[in-house]
């Protein structure tokens, strides 16, 4: 197998890798939303925010990290022309999370990373067949492309060629 083919099957793995990638992260979910908790607690009075001196706080830090005589550690309201100066914090600061949505979001970050763990692993996977294929002898690659229906699926690709190849070659492949 000469370069080029080598080269088109490497394409053609790529390209069956991106799409299971996409698939993968088309399993991604939105957030939960942090201000629809936050509406419902403060419409059923259940809200509940930080202490006065944690505010306190929140305001301090906000100051030292502005730059010296600037105004910038406050936020002006564009809205309708005001020139009214507010301060600005993140809801997240502010207020003590409802727990229906700490449980949630805790969910949602664990699904994420679980979407991200699979992609990296896919693509782990794939840099390692890759190698092989650029490694292996002619014979041992189309053993594997007569064995294989589908060149997209990376998982029976890299056992197949695992397999057709000696002992020899995966120990100086694995060091």
């Amino acid at each position: 197998m000469n370069q080029a083919q080598r080269n088109f099957l490497i394409q053609k793995i790529r390209d069956g890798v991106n799409a299971q990638v996409k698939l993968i992260e088309g399993n991604k979910e939105e957030p939960p939303s942090l201000s629809n908790y936050l509406l419902h607690a403060v419409m059923a009075g259940t809200f509940e925010i930080i202490t006065n001196d944690q505010i306190k706080e929140l305001i301090r830090k906000k100051a030292l990290n502005s730059k010296a005589n600037s105004d910038s550690w406050m936020s002006r309201d564009s809205g309708w022309g005001s020139s009214d100066k507010k301060l600005a914090f993140d809801p997240k600061d502010f207020f003590i999370l409802p727990e229906e949505y700490k449980k949630l979001w805790d969910e949602h970050r664990i699904r994420q990373e679980q979407i991200h763990q699979e992609v990296n692993d896919l693509k782990i996977k794939t840099d390692g067949l890759i190698t092989r294929i650029q490694l292996a002898s002619d014979k041992t690659l189309q053993a594997m492309i007569n064995e294989i229906d589908d060149m997209g699926n990376i998982t029976l690709m890299d056992t197949t060629l695992k397999s057709l190849t000696s002992p020899s070659f995966n120990k100086a492949l694995n060091g």
